[in-house]
Protein backbone atom coordinates (compact mmCIF):
# COMPACT_ATOMS: atom_id res chain seq x y z
CA UNK A 1 0.00 0.00 0.00
CA UNK A 2 1.57 3.31 -0.95
CA UNK A 3 -1.19 5.54 0.28
CA UNK A 4 -2.30 6.47 3.75
CA UNK A 5 -5.88 5.45 2.86
CA UNK A 6 -4.91 1.88 1.82
CA UNK A 7 -2.56 1.81 4.92
CA UNK A 8 -5.15 2.62 7.20
CA UNK A 9 -7.36 0.05 5.56
CA UNK A 10 -4.93 -2.74 5.49
CA UNK A 11 -4.49 -1.50 9.49
CA UNK A 12 -8.12 -1.84 10.24
CA UNK A 13 -8.42 -5.02 8.23
CA UNK A 14 -5.38 -6.84 11.14
CA UNK A 15 -7.11 -4.97 13.98
CA UNK A 16 -9.46 -7.66 15.11
CA UNK A 17 -6.60 -10.29 15.42
CA UNK A 18 -4.14 -7.45 16.69
CA UNK A 19 -7.40 -6.59 19.80
CA UNK A 20 -8.32 -9.54 20.48
CA UNK A 21 -5.67 -12.11 20.17
CA UNK A 22 -4.15 -11.44 23.54
CA UNK A 23 -7.80 -12.19 24.60
CA UNK A 24 -7.78 -15.46 22.73
CA UNK A 25 -4.78 -16.18 24.71
CA UNK A 26 -6.01 -15.46 27.64
CA UNK A 27 -8.92 -17.59 27.67
CA UNK A 28 -6.71 -20.57 26.22
CA UNK A 29 -4.45 -19.84 29.10
CA UNK A 30 -7.49 -20.33 31.67
CA UNK A 31 -8.41 -23.41 29.82
CA UNK A 32 -4.85 -25.06 29.80
CA UNK A 33 -4.06 -24.14 33.54
CA UNK A 34 -7.70 -25.56 34.53
CA UNK A 35 -8.83 -22.39 35.86
CA UNK A 36 -11.67 -22.51 33.53
CA UNK A 37 -14.45 -21.78 36.20
CA UNK A 38 -13.38 -18.18 35.55
CA UNK A 39 -15.17 -18.84 31.57
CA UNK A 40 -19.11 -17.89 31.83
CA UNK A 41 -20.93 -15.77 29.63
CA UNK A 42 -20.70 -13.13 31.39
CA UNK A 43 -16.83 -12.66 32.24
CA UNK A 44 -16.41 -13.26 28.87
CA UNK A 45 -18.20 -10.64 27.55
CA UNK A 46 -16.64 -8.09 29.97
CA UNK A 47 -13.28 -9.64 29.13
CA UNK A 48 -14.74 -8.44 24.79
CA UNK A 49 -16.03 -5.04 26.05
CA UNK A 50 -13.06 -3.16 25.82
CA UNK A 51 -11.88 -4.37 22.30
CA UNK A 52 -15.20 -3.53 20.93
CA UNK A 53 -14.65 -0.55 22.12
CA UNK A 54 -11.30 -0.15 21.02
CA UNK A 55 -12.32 -1.45 17.03
CA UNK A 56 -15.46 0.89 17.17
CA UNK A 57 -12.84 3.60 17.93
CA UNK A 58 -10.86 2.01 14.96
CA UNK A 59 -13.39 2.00 12.44
CA UNK A 60 -14.50 5.90 13.44
CA UNK A 61 -11.42 7.13 13.79
CA UNK A 62 -11.43 9.66 10.67
CA UNK A 63 -13.77 11.92 12.78
CA UNK A 64 -12.31 12.01 15.72
CA UNK A 65 -8.55 10.87 15.50
CA UNK A 66 -7.87 9.07 18.96
CA UNK A 67 -6.57 6.10 17.69
CA UNK A 68 -4.06 7.50 15.04
CA UNK A 69 -4.12 11.53 15.51
CA UNK A 70 -1.90 11.23 11.75
CA UNK A 71 -0.21 8.79 9.30
CA UNK A 72 3.15 9.79 8.03
CA UNK A 73 4.40 8.35 4.89
CA UNK A 74 8.06 7.74 4.89
CA UNK A 75 8.89 8.78 1.42
CA UNK A 76 11.88 6.66 1.27
CA UNK A 77 10.71 3.71 2.69
CA UNK A 78 7.67 3.55 2.53
CA UNK A 79 6.73 3.02 6.06
CA UNK A 80 3.32 4.22 7.48
CA UNK A 81 4.12 6.03 10.91
CA UNK A 82 1.06 6.39 13.05
CA UNK A 83 1.01 9.14 15.50
CA UNK A 84 -0.83 7.25 18.74
CA UNK A 85 -3.63 8.38 20.44
CA UNK A 86 -5.25 7.59 23.73
CA UNK A 87 -7.22 5.02 22.49
CA UNK A 88 -3.93 3.05 21.28
CA UNK A 89 -2.94 3.34 24.80
CA UNK A 90 -5.81 1.66 25.71
CA UNK A 91 -5.49 -1.17 23.57
CA UNK A 92 -1.87 -1.34 25.03
CA UNK A 93 -2.93 -1.17 28.64
CA UNK A 94 -5.93 -3.89 27.27
CA UNK A 95 -3.55 -6.15 25.28
CA UNK A 96 -0.61 -5.98 27.87
CA UNK A 97 -2.67 -6.99 30.78
CA UNK A 98 -4.44 -9.90 29.19
CA UNK A 99 -1.15 -11.46 27.29
CA UNK A 100 0.97 -11.18 30.52
CA UNK A 101 -1.95 -12.89 32.47
CA UNK A 102 -2.24 -15.36 29.73
CA UNK A 103 1.81 -15.66 29.52
CA UNK A 104 1.50 -16.18 33.80
CA UNK A 105 -1.28 -18.75 33.49
CA UNK A 106 0.87 -20.96 30.48
CA UNK A 107 3.93 -20.34 32.81
CA UNK A 108 2.01 -21.82 35.93
CA UNK A 109 0.23 -24.54 34.49
CA UNK A 110 3.71 -26.32 34.14
CA UNK A 111 2.48 -27.87 37.69
CA UNK A 112 -0.94 -29.10 36.89
CA UNK A 113 0.86 -31.38 33.98
CA UNK A 114 3.42 -34.18 35.18
CA UNK A 115 7.30 -33.34 34.22
CA UNK A 116 6.87 -35.05 30.67
CA UNK A 117 4.51 -32.23 29.52
CA UNK A 118 6.90 -29.52 30.94
CA UNK A 119 8.31 -29.27 27.48
CA UNK A 120 5.33 -28.10 25.54
CA UNK A 121 4.23 -26.09 28.62
CA UNK A 122 7.31 -24.18 28.02
CA UNK A 123 7.02 -23.65 24.49
CA UNK A 124 4.15 -22.89 25.04
CA UNK A 125 5.01 -19.89 27.26
CA UNK A 126 7.76 -18.56 24.80
CA UNK A 127 5.35 -18.95 22.08
CA UNK A 128 2.92 -16.78 23.94
CA UNK A 129 5.48 -14.55 24.95
CA UNK A 130 7.52 -13.63 21.47
CA UNK A 131 4.50 -11.22 19.96
CA UNK A 132 4.43 -9.82 23.48
CA UNK A 133 7.95 -8.96 23.66
CA UNK A 134 8.08 -7.75 20.12
CA UNK A 135 5.28 -5.66 20.30
CA UNK A 136 7.18 -3.58 23.17
CA UNK A 137 9.86 -2.65 20.78
CA UNK A 138 7.10 -1.09 18.53
CA UNK A 139 5.28 0.42 21.05
CA UNK A 140 8.39 2.19 23.02
CA UNK A 141 9.74 3.29 19.75
CA UNK A 142 12.87 1.17 20.21
CA UNK A 143 13.08 -0.12 16.64
CA UNK A 144 15.88 0.89 14.58
CA UNK A 145 12.96 1.67 11.45
CA UNK A 146 10.44 4.10 12.99
CA UNK A 147 7.05 2.93 12.04
CA UNK A 148 7.64 -0.88 11.57
CA UNK A 149 5.51 -2.91 13.76
CA UNK A 150 7.93 -5.92 14.88
CA UNK A 151 4.69 -7.76 16.47
CA UNK A 152 4.22 -9.41 13.26
CA UNK A 153 7.42 -10.58 12.75
CA UNK A 154 7.29 -12.14 16.36
CA UNK A 155 3.75 -14.13 15.51
CA UNK A 156 5.55 -15.59 12.90
CA UNK A 157 8.60 -16.85 15.04
CA UNK A 158 5.82 -17.37 17.39
CA UNK A 159 4.13 -19.87 14.89
CA UNK A 160 7.46 -21.85 13.94
CA UNK A 161 8.13 -22.02 17.47
CA UNK A 162 4.10 -24.10 17.98
CA UNK A 163 5.14 -25.50 14.26
CA UNK A 164 7.72 -27.64 16.00
CA UNK A 165 6.23 -28.03 19.17
CA UNK A 166 3.41 -29.87 17.41
CA UNK A 167 5.35 -31.56 14.96
CA UNK A 168 8.48 -33.03 17.49
CA UNK A 169 6.75 -32.63 20.47
CA UNK A 170 3.03 -33.69 20.46
CA UNK A 171 1.61 -30.30 20.94
CA UNK A 172 -1.76 -29.99 21.76
CA UNK A 173 -2.00 -33.34 22.55
CA UNK A 174 -4.89 -35.04 23.67
CA UNK A 175 -2.90 -37.01 26.69
CA UNK A 176 -2.43 -34.34 29.58
CA UNK A 177 -6.25 -33.68 29.02
CA UNK A 178 -7.13 -36.98 29.20
CA UNK A 179 -4.30 -37.76 32.10
CA UNK A 180 -5.51 -35.33 34.24
CA UNK A 181 -9.23 -36.29 34.09
CA UNK A 182 -8.57 -39.74 34.28
CA UNK A 183 -5.95 -39.05 37.62
CA UNK A 184 -9.18 -36.84 38.86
Amino acid sequence: ASTVALKTFWSLAAYPGTIFTPLFVFLFALTLSQNDKWLNKNNIVLLLLPGLVIFTAALTNQWHGLLWPSIKIDPESNIAVYEHGPIFYLLVLYAYILSSLGVFFIFRARNKYPSTYRTQIWILTFSAAIPFLSNLIYVFNLSPLPGVDWTLFGFGLSGFFLAVGFLFFNLFSMTPIAHNLLIE
